[in-house]
């Protein structure tokens, strides 16, 4: 439980690859539809709206990440599973700044 990358879920699988949604992603979820369902300052049909934002964010990141599979397919790797969380690579950012931007030379392109 200690491993905040555990808090997650399968929803299926798509091409022998698992598909993984984090709790953080649904609680996010969650608060945007409800902000928007019962605030004050939305108008009271603004709720079906933000379902529909966020079922077509869900499927852009998930299509997104499936680019990667196939990238790595291409390149005769595999995928065995994907994990859709609302932080990103942050992670990947992280390990970056311990390590400092002298040892990744790919990221330099990117600053």
């Amino acid at each position: 439980m200690r491993d905040p990358f555990s808090w997650s879920f399968p929803i299926g699988r798509v091409f022998g690859i698992t598909v993984r949604v984090h709790i953080l992603l649904i609680v996010i979820f969650l608060g945007l539809y409800l902000r928007v369902a019962t605030g004050k300052e939305y108008e009271p049909g603004n709720g079906v709206d933000i379902l529909a934002i966020l079922g077509l964010m869900f499927f852009s990141v998930l299509l997104h990440e499936f680019g990667h599979c196939y990238g790595a397919y291409l390149v005769e790797g595999e995928a065995q599973e994907v994990l859709l969380w609302p932080l990103g690579d942050w992670p990947l950012w992280m390990c970056r700044i311990r390590r400092g931007p002298i040892l990744s030379p790919p990221s330099w392109a990117r600053w």
